[in-house]
């Protein structure tokens, strides 16, 4: 038996983000406003274990649960220079407590592998995805002047399970080529095996692909979606020399 334990705690400070503001000039060029305060606080536990119970079964897991969520509102400011004046624009942005997109934040896989005679090998391996909100931007909650911020979480995508099944062979006996022995092994890997249907990626208010198309709801509706590769297989034969 084998056992991994860990927990992390990470917080990142003032990561890169920047807004493009049309400058004006003749080439149609855009002005970059850097971001301050884009602060985010990630933490969570993994937890990894394996097991050989006897010669022919082995029992893989892992299981993780995260917490990931930005850490206090941003703002930035873009500073126009004419020839008589200095123009500035403040931009804020409501992000404080919104989660981190774009990332299942809990996962649990169990892979265990049954060798039933030598040299073959089955295993399958099952994940199960929850806690995974759409991408977005922090750009997207602009605090507008004399109106509301917009402080609704991003749409969670359902939680999804999916099952692999993998196989390999070792082909009795080997090959020579000149001084070289060659071993075969064949394999065979079915991916979504019960063809399951997932959202896999999400991108959340997407005003050009949401079914709705107005940018607002925050849920499924409104958000572009990426569904999960139907089932599909492999199979081959591996040279070994």
């Amino acid at each position: 038996m084998t056992a991994n334990v860990n927990y992390y705690n990470t917080q990142w400070k003032d990561r890169n983000q920047v807004k493009y503001v049309n400058a004006g000039s003749s080439d149609g060029a855009d002005a970059m406003v850097f971001l301050t305060g884009v602060n985010q606080n990630h933490s969570g536990f993994e937890v990894e274990a394996s097991g050989q119970f006897n010669s022919k079964f082995r029992l893989t897991a892992a299981v993780s649960y995260g917490n990931w969520k930005f850490d206090g509102d941003a703002n930035g400011n873009y500073i126009e220079y004419t020839d008589t004046t200095t123009n500035v624009t403040n931009y804020t942005y409501a992000l404080d407590g919104l989660y981190v997109g774009d990332q299942p934040q809990a996962s649990l896989v169990l892979a265990p592998t049954y060798m039933p005679t030598d040299g073959l090998k089955i295993q399958v391996i099952y994940g199960f995805h929850a806690l995974h909100y759409a991408e977005w931007s922090p750009g997207d909650r602009e605090i507008s002047s004399g109106s509301d911020p917009d402080r609704n979480q991003v749409w969670k995508t359902p939680n999804y399970s999916k099952l692999d099944l993998h196989a390999y062979y070792d082909l009795p006996g080997s090959f020579s080529a000149g001084s070289r022995d060659i071993s075969i092994q064949a394999f065979v890997h079915v991916f979504n095996a019960l063809d399951a249907i997932y959202v896999q990626d999400a991108s959340d208010n997407c005003s050009y692909n949401g079914y709705y198309g107005d940018g607002i709801g925050h849920n499924a509706m409104s958000a572009e979606l990426f569904l999960g590769t139907p089932r599909y297989f492999n199979a081959g034969l591996t040279f070994r020399f």
